[in-house]
């Protein structure tokens, strides 16, 4: 992401001291504002897509509010 030169803003996101693990691996902000939130897993098949949205929607109500969050995941067959 960072050799692409497309993100103002790089680094990951967690909530301490929540009931449930709350941790995004990535989150970028593009150099449009647009944001990006991706779990890293050696094997996509690892991937909760339903977890994800979760932690997303608690990201965006605290950080970004009212703003649209892609999300996905990065694995191996990404490099």
């Amino acid at each position: 992401m960072m050799e692409t030169m497309d993100y103002a803003d790089i680094g990951g996101w967690w909530l301490p001291k929540s009931k449930a693990p709350m941790e995004i691996d990535v989150v970028g902000i593009t150099l449009d504002g647009k944001i990006k939130a991706f779990e890293v897993k050696r094997q996509r098949r690892r991937y909760n897509e339903q977890q994800m949205k979760e932690k997303v929607e608690t990201m965006r109500s605290r950080l970004f509010k009212g703003r649209e969050v892609d999300y996905g995941c990065l694995s191996l067959e990404d490099m």
